[in-house]
This record gives structure tokens, C-alpha cells and sequence, in this order.
């Protein structure tokens, strides 16, 4: 799979070597069962176990407590590789026009909300996925969270997007939003060039 991003600064042959093993067990492990992981509203117990065996859980934790002996550019090399491969859990590294994710879904992108919570905007998608089951019972849309601003290196902003929902089906959910006075937005594919800087901090009137 071709590289979603222009190389980041912080990019050295040692996590090159770990972005290509992240890479290879993804696409092997991972993305051809995510149609099934939404269908049960998450992997299984050994897709957890095979990721720990590869190296992708707690990539940024010493090996002393358990973890993959890595720093935050593991971390962030696992989640941009799970999210190019169409994830349920993509996330963007804020470094300018690096480390930017491609928006890879043919639907439209539907702009919920910024949090200060990751789990905040979690349930954000969960609730609009939920709404539009129930309003045509077509399917719901993909989880993304972006991180859209940091503090000291770690991301402290959340935008909640239900992403490659079709447009009409966008527009209309949407508009249930802004009935009852609530903020939503919805961004074709083909506007989604930078998605931290499109889908960063609403108006406050709006939160």
C-alpha cells in the first residue's frame, strides 16, 4: 500500500522498519475482517492477542510494564497504518502536511462535534451511527476520531465523524441535528484534503 503522507520529520530507518511490519500485519489481520468487527461492535478476544503478539498494543509503553518498548511515534505509526487500511479508529498526527492522513472513503464525511475526550466523541459516533440505522435502516457510518489539538504532545481535542455515509443519507442527518439545535456539518470526500485543519475547534456557539 502506497504512503498516505509525505515523510515526518521524526521519520528513521527504525520506524520505517516498524511502520512496514505494522503495515503488513494490518492488511493481513485486520483489514479483511472489518466489515465483520462493526457488525459485533468490535474485534474479537484473539484479534487483541495477535496484535499484542505483533507489537501493536501499547506501542509507547516500556516492555518493563508490559509494553512494546517504543515512544509516541510507535503509537502514532499504529494508529495512521489502522486507519489507511480503514480502520474503525483512524487518528491524525498534527505536523503540518505530514503526518496527515488521505480520506480514503467514497461517502461523505459527517462532522459531529469537537470534545475534550476521546470516549466523548466515541459515543457522539455511536449515537448519529445509531440514528441512521434508525432512519432508513441502511447501514451506519465508519468511526473517526481526528485529533485536532495537543498539549504537550498529546492530543487534548476530539472531532467525532461518522465517515463514508452517502450524501443524501449525510444531508438528511444532519438536518435532524440542526432541528433539534445541534452542531453538524457535513464534508464531501473530495473537500477532505487536510482533515486536522477542516475538522478542527467549531464556533462555541455551536458546542
Amino acid at each position: 500500500m502506497e504512503s498516505s503522507f509525505c515523510e515526518p520529520l521524526w521519520e528513521t530507518d527504525e520506524t520505517r522498519i516498524f511502520r512496514n511490519s505494522v503495515r503488513r500485519f494490518v492488511e493481513a489481520e485486520f483489514a479483511p475482517v472489518q466489515d465483520e468487527w462493526r457488525k459485533r461492535k468490535g474485534p474479537g478476544a484473539e484479534a487483541w492477542k495477535k496484535a499484542g503478539s505483533a507489537g501493536l498494543l501499547l506501542a509507547d509503553v516500556p516492555m518493563d510494564y508490559g509494553g512494546g518498548g517504543g515512544n509516541f511515534a510507535n503509537e502514532i505509526i499504529v494508529c495512521e497504518e489502522l486507519a489507511n487500511a480503514g480502520g474503525s479508529a483512524p487518528m491524525v498526527f498534527g505536523a503540518g502536511d505530514c503526518g496527515v492522513l488521505k480520506y480514503r472513503f467514497p461517502g461523505s464525511a459527517v462532522w459531529l462535534g469537537t470534545t475534550t475526550s476521546d470516549s466523548a466523541a466515541r459515543a457522539q459516533v455511536a449515537e448519529a451511527n445509531a440514528k441512521l440505522v434508525e432512519m432508513d435502516r441502511g447501514k451506519p457510518g465508519r468511526e473517526w476520531i481526528v485529533w485536532t489539538a495537543y498539549n504537550q504532545g498529546r492530543p487534548v481535542r476530539f472531532a467525532a465523524i461518522t465517515a463514508d455515509v452517502q450524501a443524501t443519507r449525510a444531508q438528511k442527518l444532519c438536518d435532524i441535528y440542526r432541528a433539534a439545535g445541534r452542531f453538524c456539518v457535513v464534508k464531501p470526500a473530495s473537500e477532505i484534503v487536510s482533515p486536522e485543519a477542516q475538522f478542527n475547534v467549531q464556533p462555541a456557539a455551536a458546542r
